[in-house]
């Protein structure tokens, strides 16, 4: 992933100068702090879609939704 950014930071030109301290600030976060962040927002997609499919069940079964 990292070299997929370098290399369209790398044909960017002038942009690169403006992304280049996020690319840095990113660069010094942990690794398992990404982890646990892609992991907290999987919950959250997870728990939204479950409730979504609750409701939708629930909209059926009254006749609400055929």
């Amino acid at each position: 992933v990292g070299s997929f950014f370098d290399g369209v930071i790398g044909n960017l030109g002038a942009a690169s100068g403006y992304i280049q301290p996020v690319k840095d600030a990113a660069g010094d976060v942990p690794g398992w702090v990404w982890m646990l962040a892609i992991a907290g927002v999987a919950g959250g997609l997870f728990l939204v879609a479950s409730h979504g499919e609750k409701k939708s069940i629930e909209a059926f079964q009254t006749g609400a939704r055929r």
